[in-house]
């Protein structure tokens, strides 16, 4: 498996044309390193897989080395702008497993190349006895899903500044685990890339929008109004059952609807734009035009 480092950056900064126009570039720089009896193919927005048949260990180390080599000497010019990349590489054998294990594997030593600070590749390395129940993604899994159980996730308000009252408006949601002591406190980075690959993100989503109509509830009885911005994943807009989820807590709360605003990162919301369209008609009605203009403000603009 192969990511690119900070690929979002590239696509924020010179627009999602430029994006393109690299990952055509890399696919490039791929290809030509592999035998013909290889497979390369992209599998994400910025992920490749390479399938090495007839490949021992050793060897599959040998491709991923030159692999973070050659990447990190590949510089595109794109845009009038000279773009440096690297990328994490995770290495994993079809020993005795399923090809999705394998790819599962591969998936997570990829992640943690990115740990370890990317711009290199690791191995996958199965617990002793284990087999795949032993990888650190579904001991982090078993966690995520005991946090929600037992509630500890924590919320942060940031408050938003109104620049023209110069007045706090309102808050924006941060989500925040608690560490396995359940005392400091770990960051989206921590655990939401792992969670967004097991399909944990719609039940903590979820979660965080029951909590902040929670919160506006209580602020509403102690005679204050407050609104909320929560960031909502693609895939939970994907969820047919998500509005009517939204809509039930509200009535059920008490709650004006405008004191609660749902923040949607572009490339999310237009991925899954479609489906959201079917199951959400009166919410793509309204964030669709935005998602639309942003984009094109982007694509022009160069920067998002």
């Amino acid at each position: 498996m192969v990511d690119v480092d900070n690929f979002k950056n590239v696509n924020d900064t010179f627009g999602h044309t430029v994006g393109d126009d690299l990952l055509k570039g890399i696919a490039g720089t791929l290809k030509h390193r592999i035998r013909h009896t290889d497979t390369l193919a992209r599998v994400g927005g910025d992920e490749f897989a390479v399938l090495l048949p007839q490949t021992n260990a050793e060897q599959a180390k040998a491709v991923a080395s030159d692999f973070v080599k050659a990447l990190d000497k590949h510089t595109a010019v794109l845009a009038d702008q000279s773009i440096h990349i690297t990328a994490s590489l995770g290495v994993a054998l079809f020993e005795n497993f399923s090809d999705l294990e394998v790819l599962e594997h591969a998936d997570v030593a990829m992640y943690g190349a990115k740990q370890e600070g990317r711009n290199r590749f690791v191995v996958y390395k199965p617990l002793l006895g284990e087999r795949d129940r032993g990888t650190p993604w579904y001991s982090e899994a078993d966690r995520m899903r005991q946090a929600l159980e037992k509630n500890q996730y924590v919320l942060y308000c940031q408050p938003i500044l109104n620049l023209e009252t110069n007045e706090i408006s309102q808050y924006e949601l941060l989500l925040r685990l608690l560490d396995a002591e359940g005392c400091n406190p770990l960051t989206p980075n921590a655990f939401l890339y792992i969670a967004e690959r097991l399909g944990l993100i719609p039940a903590i989503d979820l979660w965080v929008v029951r909590k902040a109509i929670a919160l506006i509830a209580a602020y509403k009885c102690g005679g204050q109004r407050v609104a909320l911005n929560v960031n909502l994943s693609g895939k939970s807009i994907a969820d047919p059952k998500l509005a009517g989820f939204i809509e039930n807590a509200l009535v059920e709360g008490g709650i004006d609807p405008a004191y609660l605003v749902f923040e949607i990162t572009e490339t999310a919301a237009v991925a899954n734009l479609p489906q959201a369209r079917v199951s959400h008609p009166f919410i793509t009605s309204r964030i669709s035009p935005l998602i639309t203009s942003r984009l094109t403000a982007s694509s022009s603009a160069g920067s998002a």
